[in-house]
């Protein structure tokens, strides 16, 4: 490694920037810019659940499955570049692997998350957590000794005078003293990594006026200010309006939360969501926008329903939305109903009704919901992932107009589009993160 040459500068240190200075450090000097205070943003709030195809834990399961049907379902749910989507899915398994010798070790269980056609859905061991992840990789890149800056906003990209990218401008906060020192870094290559702009409530309502005043699940550092700086530069934006809101989130609290531990990996999958008249309206089981679409067409919040077999079933740890009261629990669906203020009768019927489906053609993976104590959430869908983003090719390379490569930029992850098309299925991001992630991080060591 050549220690004097201008390093690879990597914008953003979440799943998918410290993925590419991991892979990049091995060959080449990396400076990570982070303009919060600790590395993260939404990789360190997200729930940690990543999907892969083929793992040990799907083959222990019984469960089969491949990279080309994981693909299948990705471009039935979204309709990405189908080029994009191959590389994810052909690489997820090597980049679940990387997580693990990273030192993340990963539940035996999997989760079939909607719009998924199999299980193949992983959690950390350690807590339904991103931060696992996170910490993991943040450790791996201190033992490389990359130099991760934090508070340290990159503001413009720079480029040389034949068109390449080659220069940063940051600014550097000081906690401490509260100065801005602003330097101009020079780069023998760029990568941004910056995730998406969820955060960005004015962005967001210029691209879908509907859209103003609804909640985020969002980190503030979700904004879409490098993207607009890419594109200033020359790189194309994709799929900016393609906006996923989350089904499984609750209105009784702010951000993300503790409800999603309920929502997303007990009552969507093994349980109901009911309206106010104890009615579904929805199968629970479908990709993230349609379930959200008919939660949004409501007069009010819908309510999710589960029992004990489920919770047991999904192995997670309940404690935490229980003491905040975002989850209730009840020793009967009478007394559930009264909770929630629901019709008994109703309710009721629609839960016999549902028990009475289980395990035909309309709910072949469903469980009856029929053993004390039940539990339930309100429901109500929030800003959660932006599916566009820089356009690039499988190399991670960023592209102009008309396919040009914009010299010397790459993008990976949120900040980049095209993986999920119109719309996202569950757990696929972080493994969008780190593959491409990883790929960023190798192309920009050898393409100068």
């Amino acid at each position: 490694m050549n220690k004097d040459a201008s390093p690879i500068v990597i914008i953003g240190a979440g799943f998918a920037g410290l993925s590419a200075a991991i892979e990049a450090a091995k060959h080449h000097p990396v400076v990570v810019l982070e303009k919060m205070a600790a590395p993260g943003g939404n990789s360190i709030i997200s729930d940690g659940g990543i999907a892969v195809p083929s793992t040990p834990q799907q083959k222990a399961a019984g469960i089969e499955d491949s990279p080309a049907l994981m693909a299948e379902d990705i471009l039935r749910a979204g309709g990405g570049y189908p080029d994009l989507v191959e590389k994810v899915t052909s690489e997820a398994l090597e980049a679940f692997n990387f997580l693990k010798e990273s030192g993340v070790e990963f539940s035996e269980s999997v989760e079939k998350f909607g719009g998924h056609s199999v299980a193949r859905c992983i959690a950390p061991k350690e807590a339904l957590s991103g931060r696992i992840i996170l910490k993991a990789l943040e450790k791996r890149a201190v033992k490389m000794h990359i130099d991760l800056r934090r508070r340290a906003y990159a503001s413009r990209l720079i480029k040389d005078n034949e068109g390449r990218v080659s220069a940063v401008e940051v600014t550097y906060h000081s906690n401490r003293t509260h100065r801005k020192d602003k330097a101009r870094i020079h780069a023998e290559n760029v990568i941004i990594t910056t995730g998406g702009f969820g955060a960005d409530a004015k962005l967001l309502s210029r691209l879908d006026a509907s859209l103003e005043g609804v909640p985020t699940t969002n980190s503030p550092s979700a904004s879409g200010d490098m993207l607009i700086e890419a594109e200033r530069i020359g790189a194309e934006l994709i799929d900016m309006d393609a906006i996923q809101l989350a089904p499984w989130t609750s209105p009784d609290e702010k951000g993300f939360g503790e409800g999603p531990s309920f929502g997303e990996y007990i009552a969507h999958p093994y349980g109901i969501a009911v309206d106010e008249s104890g009615n579904r309206f929805v199968n629970e089981r479908l990709d993230r926008k349609t379930v959200a679409d008919a939660m949004l067409a409501l007069s009010s919040p819908p309510v999710a329903i589960a029992d004990k077999t489920a919770v047991q079933h999904s192995g997670k740890n309940l404690e935490k939305p229980l003491k905040k009261g975002i989850v209730k629990r009840c020793d009967t669906i009478e007394a559930l109903a009264e909770a929630c203020n629901l019709p008994k009768s109703n309710l009721a019927r629609t839960i016999g009704a549902y028990n009475a489906g289980v395990g035909k053609d309309g709910a072949p993976d469903a469980m009856p919901i029929d053993t004390p104590p039940f539990y339930a959430m309100r429901l109500k869908p929030k800003i959660h992932h932006t599916m566009g983003g820089i356009k690039i090719d499988v190399q991670a390379r960023a592209l102009g107009k008309e396919g040009a490569l914009v010299p010397g930029l790459f993008a990976a992850g949120e900040a980049a589009g095209g993986v999920h098309g119109r719309n996202r299925l569950g757990g696929a991001a972080i493994t969008d993160c780190i593959v491409m992630g990883r790929i960023a991080g190798g192309s920009a060591t050898y393409q100068s």
